[in-house]
């Protein structure tokens, strides 16, 4: 998660996860929310490259970067954006309509390339879409532990 494919490659995921995570961020508040966002963050990362790892089981192609993690944030993010600092539960239809996008745009962008930054290599869209699995059913569970007022996930 720390080496990346060039500087574009490494400014996209940090101004990615600068916006999606601020609202995950301040939903876990100044307590110990530093300490769950790092290790939330680090969980969808690592649970995005097992993900990646297990559908492509065998191969050897190397995989850089924090995508996955960033996913992890906009997973979360999803279900927090028009909330008002409270968890929307997974069947809102603003959430869905949201997740459903998010995923059409990374299959589609993983199918075809071409990002800024991925200078010919092939996008691990599969790891996002683990990353983004992760954050968008973690941050329920989260929001109720330590959450600053969020609503009950439903």
């Amino acid at each position: 998660m720390l080496l990346h494919g060039g500087w574009t490659h490494a400014i996209m995921n940090a101004v990615a996860a600068l916006a999606f995570g601020t609202p995950v961020a301040r939903l876990l508040g100044t307590k110990v929310g530093p300490t769950v966002f790092l290790l939330f963050y680090l969980a969808c990362g690592v649970l995005a490259s097992l993900g990646y790892g297990l559908i492509h089981w065998g191969s050897s192609e190397p995989m850089v970067g924090a995508s996955g993690a960033v996913f992890g944030l906009i997973g979360a993010a999803t279900r927090l954006l028009g909330g008002q600092g409270r968890v929307l539960p997974m069947g809102d239809r603003r959430v869905i309509g949201a997740a459903i996008t998010w995923m059409a745009v990374n299959a589609v962008t993983g199918m075809i390339g071409g990002l800024p930054g991925a200078e010919g290599a092939r996008i691990a869209w599969e790891a996002h879409a683990v990353g983004f699995v992760v954050g968008f059913l973690a941050i329920g569970p989260l929001g109720r532990m330590f959450g600053t007022g969020a609503a009950p996930d439903r």
